[in-house]
């Protein structure tokens, strides 16, 4: 299937997401922020209800903006001056 432009639809999809910052991270990608498994980033989310979620079926996502918040609200220690 092409658009308009003769471009595939898969074209279009993979030229958008290069076009716009992740709004999404998946499981592994929190991990890999965290420096923690995935198994403890889906632990952590069923746990801990503050943790900004988005769950669609059996696939779970983390809004990135929502989660980098969430992190620096609890950064413990003294201020950066």
């Amino acid at each position: 299937m092409s658009t308009t432009n003769g471009a595939t639809v898969t074209e279009l999809g993979a030229a958008i997401r290069q076009a716009l910052p992740e709004l999404y991270l998946t499981p592994r990608q929190v991990g890999e922020i965290l420096q923690i498994s995935i198994r403890s980033v889906y632990r952590l989310s069923s746990t801990d209800a503050t943790m900004p979620t988005l769950r669609l079926g059996g696939t779970v996502r983390f809004p990135r903006a929502e989660l980098l918040k969430w992190l620096q609200a609890r950064t413990q220690g003294r201020a950066a001056r």
